[in-house]
């Protein structure tokens, strides 16, 4: 099961990818901000790295994590798709309007909350849980103007709902 959540989201990540080089294809006037966006500092790296020791800590009060395998490839499987999902959701949507509005900060993540795990979880799950994760890191994308720092926080998010703690 491990091995197929992995590879399910890898293949989430290779399809976001190809719609982000068709997006940039596309465009005329925003590839230097877009490419811009996707710069990793080390801030983001010190995000990353406390992320980590929160899903360390984490997988000893949870049963989801029964060796050091499967908290590797649950939490890689989770960052992959934290990363997918803000290239897809912040990173394009966004850069599709010029100021990153919160009329755009809204739509997307209303976006986000319905598309999302449509099958998994019922129109009100998502609506509570993923519109304002949705616009919490719409802000985050809109203040940094940086993948990473969503796509981490994204991440540890989808890993303590796969522990169980929601």
């Amino acid at each position: 099961m491990l091995k197929a959540i992995f590879i399910q989201n890898l293949i989430r990540l290779l399809l976001s990818i190809c719609i982000f080089f068709i997006f940039i294809s596309i465009q005329n006037d925003n590839k230097r901000k877009i490419f811009d966006s996707l710069k990793v500092d080390f801030k983001s790296t010190c995000c990353l790295l406390i992320c980590f020791i929160t899903i360390y800590l984490i997988s000893h009060s949870s049963n989801e994590f029964k060796t050091p395998l499967s908290l590797i490839v649950i939490s890689g499987a989770m960052f992959l798709t934290g990363i997918s999902e803000e290239l897809i959701y912040r990173v394009i949507a966004m850069n599709c309007y010029e100021n990153y509005s919160w009329t755009v900060i809204i739509c997307q993540a209303l976006v986000f909350a319905i598309i999302g795990h449509g099958i998994f979880n019922n129109f009100q799950t998502n609506i509570l849980l993923r519109f304002p994760l949705g616009i919490l890191l719409g802000v985050v994308y809109k203040v940094t103007h940086r993948l990473w720092y969503g796509a981490y926080l994204h991440g540890l998010y989808d890993t303590i709902i796969f522990a169980g703690f929601f």
